[in-house]
């Protein structure tokens, strides 16, 4: 992404925040057998999760050059669903210690320590799910330059 015909560095030309639709939010933690994941509802609007207890995830690498410094998770339940984040790296096995503890919808938070970004770092949000009908619109990781 060019501005005043320069590029702009940055995830996708956006030097200030990683933005995340609701369909970023594709992932969740339960091993049923039956699908508790989220569903799309208005057409792409926003995604729902029918099952309150089940966790839905986004995971977005942090771009060489900047540190992930904090985010805000928007939805439908402020107050009763709450979100988390942690950061991992591609080539490991587990996640940092809580980066963020439980966090209201729509709240932005400052994470405990930042995540550089060196290409393989990543961000991960979790939204714990509190009642059937839950809805994520989207979210925001913050970054800064390095």
């Amino acid at each position: 992404v060019e501005v005043n015909g320069a590029w702009q560095a940055g995830f996708e030309g956006n030097a200030e925040f990683i933005a995340l639709t609701a369909g970023d939010f594709n992932m969740h933690n339960n091993s049923a057998t039956r699908e508790y994941g989220p569903m799309v509802v208005g057409s792409g609007g926003h995604v729902s999760v029918n099952s309150a207890g089940v966790n839905v995830f986004a995971m977005k690498i942090i771009p060489k050059g900047f540190s992930a410094t904090g985010a805000t998770v928007y939805g439908s339940s402020a107050g009763a669903c709450q979100w988390r984040a942690y950061s991992s790296s591609i080539d490991i096995g587990t996640n940092s210690a809580t980066l963020v503890g439980s966090t209201n919808i729509d709240s932005a938070a400052s994470f405990s320590s930042n995540i550089v970004g060196d290409g393989k770092q990543y961000c991960v949000l979790r939204v714990d799910i509190a009642a059937s009908g839950d809805d994520i619109y989207g979210g925001q990781i913050d970054l800064r330059k390095t």
